[in-house]
């Protein structure tokens, strides 16, 4: 215990150098992982490992001893180049229910399809290019999916929920928010950009303080085939202005209790997150569950630059409804996280295991939404 307690308060140095890892075009670099078994590991690969490689990094002294430099098959600008080549291949047959990723540790392209008979159809497409190509048939993970009426005192935190109209059922709920995010001064919440807004003239509804507030529809939605945005942004003035996720605990996420919040004070972007690293989510359905990063550029939707997560067993990481929900990083030890991304799609499997797909937070910067750290 004391051993992962001591890797969960390196998440920030890791973060780091993840970053300037991913950051670097060196043209015989392979890529970075973090292993946790048999040993913690966090892994720096090239095709011609040297240890002057190193020297460029700023790495924390307090991970110095765990990186390791280790051989690569082929470097990261290659590998990505195949696979993207393979991508645009299947899609330009007109085929959009796939995902796939290259996986950081062997450089292989790993590629998803939902169904045996896709898996040959698309192994004739790519005929010769089979190549060091992996491909895992499973389910393709899905999207789950200024204020009227505003009192002084109302509120609204990540891992509440809103409305899809005034009406107290749940066939009425929509889809989870995320985190408390400003706009041009003024401020809003996040969700997922797929979420469908409400009734038309209007965004959702929010019940509060025993009355209802009429949000208004996105002033900025970004969602659509081939890129990696989803993400909306509402305006919440006069609102409590708030760094909190709420969370309920029904995977029983060893060191919380079973309802609490965790206070938002950073964020770590798309090239601070690799495989191997620890990301959880609350959502209004599942409440907060945790898995491990599998990869840190996950084709999805058309388009590279997602994150996927994997959990082995238990409390599923994701349902319809938890869309939108706030991704960040662990927090079984501690209640002050970094904002990972917001949830976009999940996916159980019959075996227990489930998975998570996220669009990095950073995808908001373009635009001047800044998250609430304080």
């Amino acid at each position: 215990m004391a051993e992962a307690t001591e890797r969960a308060q390196l998440q920030d140095a890791i973060a780091e150098l993840v970053a300037q890892v991913k950051r670097d075009n060196d043209s015989e670099l392979g890529s970075i992982w973090v292993e946790h078994t048999p040993v913690f590991r966090i892994n720096i690969s090239y095709v011609t490992p040297d240890d002057r490689k190193l020297v460029k990094y700023r790495i924390d002294p307090k991970i110095r001893r765990y990186v390791k430099l280790v051989k690569a098959k082929k470097s990261r600008a290659e590998a990505e180049a195949g696979a993207t080549e393979i991508f645009k291949t299947i899609e330009g047959s007109g085929i959009r229910d796939f995902a796939g990723y290259v996986e950081e540790d062997s450089g292989d392209v790993v590629l998803e399809l939902p169904s045996n008979d896709m898996k040959q159809r698309v192994l004739n497409l790519i005929g010769s290019k089979r190549q060091n190509i992996r491909v895992v048939v499973k389910p393709i993970a899905k999207p789950t999916a200024g204020p009227i009426g505003v009192v002084s005192g109302d509120y609204i935190e990540g891992g509440h929920y809103f409305w899809q109209q005034r009406a107290s059922d749940e066939a009425s709920k929509g889809c989870t928010v995320a985190f408390q995010a400003t706009y041009q001064g003024r401020l809003g919440i996040l969700t997922a950009g797929h979420c469908n807004p409400g009734p038309e003239g209007t965004g959702y509804w929010h019940a509060v303080n025993g009355h209802w507030v009429e949000i208004p529809a996105p002033a900025i939605a970004r969602w659509a085939y081939g890129t990696k945005y989803d993400f909306q942004w509402h305006d919440i003035t006069g609102y409590s202005r708030s760094n909190a996720i709420y969370y309920f605990n029904q995977a029983s996420v060893v060191g919380l209790p079973k309802s609490g919040w965790v206070r938002v004070n950073g964020t770590v972007g798309y090239y601070g997150q690799t495989k191997g690293m620890v990301s959880c989510k609350s959502g209004r359905v599942t409440g907060i569950t945790c898995g491990a990063i599998t990869s840190g550029n996950y084709y999805y939707n058309g388009a590279n630059g997602w994150i996927r997560v994997f959990r082995a067993s238990g409390q599923h990481l994701g349902r319809t409804g938890d869309s939108g929900s706030a991704v960040f990083s662990d927090a079984a030890q501690s209640t002050q996280v970094k904002a990972y991304g917001i949830l976009t799609a999940a996916q159980a499997f019959s075996d227990g295991s489930s998975e998570m797909v996220y669009s990095p937070i950073d995808y908001i910067d373009p635009w001047g939404i800044s998250l609430l750290t304080q």
